[in-house]
């Protein structure tokens, strides 16, 4: 099952490219990478390339390396999760869960980690695991330049619909059990408001009309909340491939 989806607004931002961002390497036998918009996971047996919105995880025996063209290189430790996301000539390595280790910190000055609400630059990383806060000038100047950006970024959006994958999937498998080996697409369209609740909602295929199965993939729709931001309404297009 893979997953897609088209951002409209009145300011139209330009989807980054699939250019490589970093190199992955697994030093152990669980790690797992989920590409962009993917909803499954494989596990990584061999180096491979990183790409905006990529995602590793590691278990409780995992680790990983991850190296930068600019020779920054990463180490992330076990039951540790990390999202690659690039916005113009910034990068923010986004940790969701876990540790990392900073093995070098490269020559790229707008590299940035993201962690519980803070945005930090990776040379201050060290600092903040060791002081466990920045000084309150660099706090307060991190903390702006992670809510300078009001809008409802591409990498918010894709961690938020990785979020509700496996419950997609649950309505899968229950149409499977009803009809094996089924396959097809959903659309999904709706409009995020303003204050992050989803309104006008409404699931259209002609491959799978089974009234359980879109009434599943509907309740978990609904349930599906996304923060609050500034600017107009954004009419959001979601096609689910199931197979």
């Amino acid at each position: 099952m893979s997953v897609a989806y088209l951002l409209t607004q009145s300011s139209q931002k330009k989807l980054p490219s699939q250019k490589n961002l970093a190199v992955l390497e697994s030093l152990s036998d669980e790690v797992f990478l989920t590409k962009k918009f993917k909803l499954k996971s494989k596990l990584v047996s061999e180096r491979i390339s990183l790409n905006t919105l990529d995602t590793v995880e590691t278990s409780e025996k995992g680790k990983a390396e991850i190296e930068f063209p600019t020779g920054e290189k990463i180490r992330l430790l076990e039951n540790s999760k990390i999202l690659l996301d690039e916005e113009g000539n910034s990068l923010n390595l986004i940790l969701q869960r876990g540790e990392i280790e900073i093995e070098n910190y490269g020559s790229k000055e707008n590299f940035f980690i993201s962690y519980q609400g803070l945005r930090m630059l990776l040379r201050e990383w060290d600092a903040f695991k060791k002081h466990k806060v920045l000084s309150y000038e660099d706090q307060k100047k991190s903390l702006q330049s992670f809510q300078s950006d009001h809008r409802l970024s591409e990498s918010y959006v894709a961690e938020l619909i990785q979020n509700h994958k496996q419950k997609f999937l649950q309505c899968y498998n229950k149409l499977l059990q009803k009809t094996p080996g089924v396959m097809g697409s959903v659309t999904l369209s709706f409009t995020i408001e303003k204050s992050g609740k989803i309104s006008n909602p409404n699931i259209a295929s002609s491959q799978l009309s089974d009234m359980d199965f879109r009434s599943c993939i509907f309740e978990v729709l609904k349930r599906i909340e996304f923060k609050a931001f500034e600017g107009d309404p954004i009419s959001t297009v979601i096609p689910l491939n199931f197979e």
